[in-house]
């Protein structure tokens, strides 16, 4: 039997992995941190729950865990795939890549010039200091 072997997934694209049926997210970052803020639909995981979890889940489930950065998520991600799951993604960057992601406020007033890579020169409607 061949090692099943989890994948990175970056933020984007596991905004849209979100979309699929079934799919079991697990947040393994302290409770405080989860408390305060957390992906949608995730669930907080900690290393007491793990074989609650491994005995109740279907292995035909799909997988998404993340943690702050997205080291340690990789640990559990394994450990998902040595436990027979067959679909494993452990999220890049973690939740800190998630919420900058999810975060990204419009950009507003004359600093949109900015982000249109037009550094060199001032916005045209800029008020004459």
């Amino acid at each position: 039997m061949t090692r099943q072997v989890f994948r990175h997934i970056d933020v984007a694209d596991a905004l849209t992995l979100l979309d699929s049926p079934g799919i079991r997210v697990f947040d393994i970052r302290d409770k405080g941190s989860y408390d305060k803020r957390h992906v949608d639909g995730a669930r907080h995981l900690t290393i007491l729950d793990f074989e609650t979890v491994i005995k109740t889940t279907a292995r035909d489930t799909v997988v998404l865990v993340y943690c702050y950065h997205g080291f340690a998520s990789q640990e559990y991600a394994a450990a998902f795939c040595d436990f027979g799951f067959q679909t494993v993604y452990s999220l890049d960057g973690g939740f800190e890549a998630w919420a900058q992601a999810v975060d990204q406020p419009p950009v507003r007033g004359d600093a949109g010039w900015l982000a249109r890579g037009q550094r060199g020169a001032a916005p045209r409607h800029a008020a004459a200091g």
